[in-house]
This record gives C-alpha cells, sequence and structure tokens, in this order.
C-alpha cells in the first residue's frame, strides 16, 4: 500500500493517549452528523458526537471504538481525536452495557434526571452495544 494513501491517527483520552496508527479511512460521528476522512483532507476542527468511529486500516481489517463527547482535528494528514470517552470495541463488557441500559430504561423521571437525559443515556448505551458487536466481526 502506498504511504501516500494513508494518514495518521491519535486517539486521546482524559487518562492519554489510547491510539495511534495510519489510516486509509474514518469515519465518525459528528454532533451535526456522520462524516468520513481520507488521506489529505482538508483542514477541519469539529465536535464528537456519540457513536462508532471506525478506522480503516491499510491490510484492509478494522478497529471500532464506542466514542462520546470531544473534538476532532484533521490538519497536515494527521487526525486527532480528543475524547471525553473512547472505548475499544473489544473491551466493552456486553453483560455490563446491558445491565445498565436496563436500569437507563427502568430508572423514573425526575427533576435531577429529566426525559433528555434519559434518552441521551439510553441511546449512548444503545451504541456501545452495537459497537461491542463490531469486535466480533
Amino acid at each position: 500500500m502506498d504511504k501516500s494513501e494513508t494518514f495518521s491517527v491519535e486517539i486521546i483520552r482524559p487518562t492519554g493517549v489510547m491510539y495511534r496508527g495510519d489510516a486509509l479511512v474514518v469515519s465518525f460521528p459528528a454532533q451535526d452528523g456522520a462524516r468520513a476522512v481520507l488521506a489529505h483532507h482538508a483542514p477541519f476542527l469539529c465536535a464528537l458526537g456519540i457513536g462508532i468511529l471506525r478506522i480503516g486500516k491499510s491490510d484492509h481489517t478494522y478497529d471500532y471504538f464506542f466514542v462520546e463527547g470531544g473534538t476532532i482535528e484533521m490538519t497536515q494528514n494527521q487526525l486527532c481525536l480528543l475524547a471525553e470517552k473512547a472505548v475499544p470495541a473489544s473491551q466493552i463488557a456486553r453483560a455490563d452495557s446491558e445491565k445498565l441500559l436496563r436500569a437507563a430504561q427502568d430508572r423514573p423521571l425526575s427533576p435531577d434526571y429529566p426525559r433528555t437525559q434519559k434518552q441521551k443515556d439510553i441511546q449512548a448505551l444503545k451504541l456501545m452495544l452495537k459497537t461491542a458487536d463490531k469486535a466480533k466481526v
């Protein structure tokens, strides 16, 4: 694979760098919709949404991550994702996520837990479960 077709990717969490590698393509959830990036993409900065980050590598395999919140920047053929939360699909415990989803669905609404927060929690947990399924692909 020609190196000019790839770009560097770095995922940084508050605890430090969790991923470094080269990619052919990266798709991710931005707050304003799904996006994908190829090598030599024009520079940009955007807010990261909630969902599945997919890194397509030169060996035609993919790495999947559940991401939630943060920023993503492309500059000089380097993609840097500063994530509030990023979990590799292989590290998502399905049983624990299902338990958290049931708890969120059963939790009653209150002034401290409004409908919008409940919907956000349920959406995030469903996407986390969908990401976990990607680890088996």
